[in-house]
């Protein structure tokens, strides 16, 4: 059966999501993840959800004791956000009277990359906007992400959340995490943060060459080799200017200035593409090694690391507080491959440039929930109808 065009559909939004609501929303998965097995009390009565309402109506402190409990509650308000909070000491719904001893006892550990802070180094795309070339970056910060986590953390249940618009989230639900204190979460964002500084900034990463490489750096390398010929030479075409080419060179530390004369010469010959151009910065990297007798010369890691290793929004990671559900609710129309399969490695394939997914076995494909999201917060403007998917796997999150 043909695909029908839902980006020029015009139809009543409320109605519509009300109807998802109804209908499509999954309650009892979402309850019983966010209820978890592992703390022997019912932890879903204590957790905070906020609401954002059509026109910009943001409600706190709510909270459920049941799947049923939060279905009533979202065919009457009929949200166009959710946002999860943490897990209080006491119900939400007291939090008015008793400010003062309202305080939160856990919370999973996020992480947030988004696209929009790869605009420095991706030349398909900006801001909010992502194509098939760009959304690499996406897949290498999370296989990056879930190592560490499971290999230098021992988490292993974690959740990979396309955020809308711009990336994904990834929620690390291990009691140990959802436990960790606000300086522990701290501690965790600073050690995964290798890139520093704004868009503005021109080198931001930087190896000291009198300490080595860091282990955790070294595997996020391996991850990064991977895919970076693939994505920075063939898919962003990283050299294909003079301008480009210079951008790279700015990267040489100051105090390896003859590398950079070198690259200069070499590399800005018109005829010259992007592969060929890499190759020669490659070689030339190795031979100012050997020139210098063994020093240590880590450009050709520093400009990998800061082309493709994850930008993470540290301060979604060091706060406790209220993560979206689903998508952006300024998302618009994305589409997705049909071989759409649970965790990181749906990140090959889950890409805004491949095509929908018929909307009807959706519903009956377990672990899956279909969101309906409007382009715009005003329900009266003609809305297009986005599908986005979200995986949990419920092996990994112990779930019933």
């Amino acid at each position: 059966m043909p695909v029908q065009d839902l980006s020029v559909a015009v139809f009543d939004f409320n109605e519509t999501l009300k109807k998802y609501y109804d209908i499509h929303f999954p309650y009892k998965l979402i309850c019983n993840w966010l209820n978890y097995k592992d703390g022997g009390k019912n932890n879903l009565k204590f957790r905070e959800f906020s609401f954002t309402l059509n026109g910009d109506i943001y409600i706190r402190y709510q909270s459920f004791e049941s799947a049923l409990e939060l279905r009533g509650a979202l065919l009457q308000k009929v949200p166009i956000k959710i946002d999860v909070g943490a897990v209080y000491n006491m119900s939400p719904k007291l939090a008015r009277q008793f400010p003062n001893d309202y305080k939160p006892q856990q919370h999973e550990l996020v992480f947030d990359i988004d696209i929009s802070d790869y605009d420095d180094v991706r030349n398909c795309c900006k801001s909010s906007d992502i194509c098939s070339k760009c959304w690499p970056f996406m897949k290498i910060g999370a296989k990056i992400l879930r190592r560490v986590m499971n290999e230098e953390f021992g988490f292993k249940k974690l959740l990979f959340v396309y955020s809308g618009r711009r990336g994904f989230h990834c929620w690390v639900c291990d009691k140990e995490a959802r436990e960790l204190s606000q300086d522990a979460r701290r501690s965790i964002a600073d050690y995964l943060t290798v890139v520093v500084g704004g868009l503005q900034v021109v080198k931001r990463v930087v190896l000291n060459p009198n300490q080595g490489i860091h282990p955790m750096i070294t595997k996020s390398l391996d991850i990064i080799e991977e895919d970076f010929e693939d994505l920075m030479v063939d898919k962003q075409d990283f050299l294909a200017s003079e301008h480009l080419v210079q951008n790279v060179i700015d990267l040489v530390s100051q105090d390896t200035k003859q590398l950079a004369d070198t690259l200069s010469e070499r590399c800005k010959t018109p005829s010259q593409s992007t592969a060929d151009r890499w190759q020669i910065m490659q070689a030339a990297s190795k031979n100012y090694k050997l020139i210098k007798k063994g020093r240590a010369n880590y450009f050709i890691q520093e400009v990998k690391l800061q082309h493709c290793y994850p930008r993470l929004d540290a301060a979604v990671t060091k706060a406790i507080k209220g993560i979206p559900i689903y998508p952006d609710p300024a998302t618009e129309f994305q589409r997705f491959d049909s071989k759409f399969e649970a965790q990181p490695q749906a990140l090959d394939c889950l890409s805004p440039s491949l095509k929908l997914m018929p909307p009807a076995p959706l519903s009956n494909r377990p672990g899956v929930c279909i969101i309906l999201r409007s382009s715009s917060s005003n329900a009266m403007a003609t809305p297009s109808l986005v599908l986005a998917l979200v995986s949990i796997n419920k092996a990994d999150l112990c779930l019933a």
